[in-house]
């Protein structure tokens, strides 16, 4: 054989093989990962949740748990200082959703307010453009308006959690995404009613955007795919039962600000004037499910139960139980669809939340004292001590692919915290990681990191 044809031959080889092992490598990252996060829900929130119902919330299973810290660039955490009066949580420098949702997508800790950047405003490269750097589609999912801070936080980079258009023109126009979700419609009040005022755009990206995107020929995104546009309950549900998975879908419910929290009626009372013309947002993960899975190559998901935190902040006792409630359903039904339709095997979910709100707890005296079971349908003994947020540890529930992985990004362990908890789930050893680690862990295992897994 020539020689020349023997290096031919030679280099094909190892170019077959190279490419080989690195689609192997890439086939042992984590395939689909999710992340859920509850606004503004500390444990109070889970207990309360738990005590109405009845049941425990399916995460609570989970084999993966720690408390994680959520102070921002200006704060910090430390365990004993923290527990030594009943206001140090609630009175230290506390992080807002933009800043902590930064952190979870970027593993940066920022200032409040900054989406997608550091305290210099330096862009910082987010879990979504990873995602889409790696062949896999994207998506958000939210309770209240698409544009808000939490589902902003995973694509965007503003030096303002406020600029609502432009934020919502990037996810449209100029982002990877492949499914938006959430509130914010331009002609529809808080109760689902078509208004007969002026009508808000700036959470839909404008006038123009949403023009564009409910007209004859939709709007188009930046791979050149048009979006399938929805609003009516019953099409979210056709999306949900899997009748149509659009590559690129775009769901605006049909209510202002949140599908269900900032509705008329009793807030204080479970179910009043509770509506159905809005969808679940169970029923609109599942739809974003149907929608990602076309990717053979896998995806990115997160779902946000935005109004948690909202009810927090007006210490709204019932709507936060329905709020949390919705949030564990939907968190139910991402597990079921993983086990019926992905496994654990290729996914990793992660249920967080991004700081707790309201400092809620069992007793109405400023006493550590964890909310109290009063029975099913019963609202628990249950106390906010604030209208605003706390540098309270949160809870982190995981499972799947990767989610060993923590272990390896603990900072401490908060002795008091998990003594207060063992009583309720003696799963919480009180070893804490960062908000920033939920980044390095999904970073991690979506790119196959040999030095973590």
């Amino acid at each position: 054989m020539p020689w020349n044809k023997k290096i031919f031959l030679a280099t094909v080889f190892w170019a077959m093989f190279a490419l080989s092992y690195a689609a192997i490598c890439h086939a042992a990252g984590t395939k689909n990962i999710i992340l859920m996060i509850s606004d503004g829900q500390g444990i109070g929130n889970i207990m309360a949740s738990d005590f109405y119902t009845g049941k425990k919330a399916v995460y609570e299973s989970f084999p993966v748990k720690y408390l994680v810290t959520t102070y921002c660039d200006k704060g910090s955490y430390s365990p004993e200082p923290a527990w030594k009066s009943f206001d140090k949580n609630k009175d230290n420098p506390a992080t807002d959703s933009a800043a902590a949702a930064t952190a979870m997508a970027t593993g940066v800790k920022t200032s409040q307010g900054l989406l997608g950047k550091s305290p210099d405003l330096r862009n910082a490269k987010n879990i979504v453009e990873i995602a889409e750097s790696l062949g896999k589609s994207t998506g958000v999912v939210t309770s209240v308006q698409f544009s808000h801070a939490t589902p902003a936080g995973m694509v965007a980079h503003s030096d303002s959690r406020k600029n609502f258009e432009t934020i919502a023109r990037y996810m449209i126009y100029e982002s990877g995404l492949n499914v938006i979700m959430g509130a914010g419609h331009p002609f529809y009040d808080d109760n689902s009613e078509k208004k007969f005022w002026r009508s808000e755009y700036k959470y839909v990206g404008g006038e123009d955007a949403f023009k564009d995107l409910t007209d004859s020929d939709g709007a188009r995104a930046k791979d050149g795919r048009v979006w399938k546009y929805i609003e009516s309950a019953e099409d979210f549900e056709k999306m949900a039962s899997g009748t149509e998975n659009p590559l690129k879908l775009m769901g605006i419910a049909r209510s202002a600000t949140t599908l269900r929290q900032a509705r008329s009626g009793d807030p204080q009372k479970i179910g009043s004037y509770l509506s159905t013309k809005v969808p679940t947002l169970s029923t609109m993960s599942k739809a974003a499910l149907n929608s990602l899975s076309n990717n053979p190559d896998g995806f990115f998901l997160m779902v946000e139960g935005g109004a948690v935190d909202w009810a927090n902040h007006s210490n709204q006792k019932a709507r936060a139980i329905e709020e949390q409630t919705a949030f564990n359903d939907a968190v139910r039904s991402v597990l079921e669809w993983v086990e019926k339709k992905s496994g654990w095997n290729d996914t990793l979910l992660i249920v967080t939340a991004d700081h707790e709100t309201g400092y809620l707890w069992g007793s109405e005296s400023n006493e550590f004292v964890l909310v109290k079971d009063k029975g099913a349908d019963n609202l628990p003994e249950m106390f906010y001590h604030s209208r605003s947020h706390s540098n309270t540890p949160v809870p982190l529930y995981a499972k799947g692919k990767g989610s060993e992985i923590f272990k390896t990004m603990t900072d401490g362990r908060d002795a008091f915290f998990a003594n207060l908890l063992s009583s309720f789930d003696s799963g919480f050893t009180g070893e804490y990681i960062d908000n920033t680690d939920i980044f390095r862990v999904m970073d991690a295992a979506i790119n196959n990191d040999k030095k973590h897994i």
